[in-house]
Protein backbone atom coordinates (compact mmCIF):
# COMPACT_ATOMS: atom_id res chain seq x y z
CA UNK A 1 0.00 0.00 0.00
CA UNK A 2 1.34 3.20 -0.92
CA UNK A 3 1.16 6.61 0.72
CA UNK A 4 -1.81 7.88 -1.34
CA UNK A 5 -3.43 5.14 -0.52
CA UNK A 6 -2.96 5.67 3.41
CA UNK A 7 -4.30 8.88 3.15
CA UNK A 8 -7.33 8.34 1.45
CA UNK A 9 -7.98 5.43 3.92
CA UNK A 10 -7.31 7.67 6.80
CA UNK A 11 -9.25 10.79 5.19
CA UNK A 12 -12.44 8.07 4.42
CA UNK A 13 -12.24 6.91 8.08
CA UNK A 14 -12.15 10.56 9.25
CA UNK A 15 -15.23 11.49 7.37
CA UNK A 16 -17.23 8.27 8.84
CA UNK A 17 -16.65 9.83 12.67
CA UNK A 18 -17.38 13.24 11.46
CA UNK A 19 -20.75 11.56 9.92
CA UNK A 20 -21.40 9.58 13.07
CA UNK A 21 -21.04 12.47 15.13
CA UNK A 22 -23.12 15.05 13.72
CA UNK A 23 -25.63 12.18 13.37
CA UNK A 24 -25.30 11.29 17.02
CA UNK A 25 -25.60 15.31 17.89
CA UNK A 26 -28.92 15.46 15.79
CA UNK A 27 -30.70 12.34 17.25
CA UNK A 28 -29.70 14.05 20.67
CA UNK A 29 -31.61 17.23 19.73
CA UNK A 30 -34.46 15.54 17.94
CA UNK A 31 -35.24 13.48 21.13
CA UNK A 32 -34.82 16.65 23.67
CA UNK A 33 -37.56 18.57 21.07
CA UNK A 34 -40.24 15.63 21.78
CA UNK A 35 -38.85 15.22 25.38
CA UNK A 36 -39.77 18.78 25.71
CA UNK A 37 -42.98 18.56 23.25
CA UNK A 38 -44.66 16.29 25.50
CA UNK A 39 -43.04 17.78 29.24
CA UNK A 40 -43.23 21.65 28.19
CA UNK A 41 -39.90 21.78 29.58
CA UNK A 42 -38.48 24.23 27.43
CA UNK A 43 -35.32 25.34 29.85
CA UNK A 44 -34.05 21.47 29.32
CA UNK A 45 -34.30 21.95 25.06
CA UNK A 46 -32.47 25.47 25.39
CA UNK A 47 -29.74 24.21 27.42
CA UNK A 48 -29.12 20.90 25.09
CA UNK A 49 -29.24 23.06 21.99
CA UNK A 50 -26.68 25.40 23.37
CA UNK A 51 -24.50 22.39 24.12
CA UNK A 52 -24.99 20.49 20.78
CA UNK A 53 -23.81 24.11 19.03
CA UNK A 54 -20.90 24.63 20.90
CA UNK A 55 -19.96 20.59 20.76
CA UNK A 56 -20.07 21.68 16.62
CA UNK A 57 -18.61 24.80 17.43
CA UNK A 58 -15.61 22.97 19.00
CA UNK A 59 -15.44 20.30 16.17
CA UNK A 60 -15.01 22.96 13.38
CA UNK A 61 -12.15 24.82 15.06
CA UNK A 62 -10.09 21.72 16.23
CA UNK A 63 -11.06 20.60 12.06
CA UNK A 64 -9.70 23.78 11.38
CA UNK A 65 -6.30 24.46 13.22
CA UNK A 66 -6.03 20.41 12.47
CA UNK A 67 -6.29 21.34 8.92
CA UNK A 68 -3.78 24.33 9.34
CA UNK A 69 -1.15 22.49 10.93
CA UNK A 70 -0.80 20.07 7.91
Amino acid sequence: MNCYQREFKKSQSGEITKRLAIGAILILVLMVFVYAGFTKDTELAEKVIIAGISALGGFGAGFAVRKKES
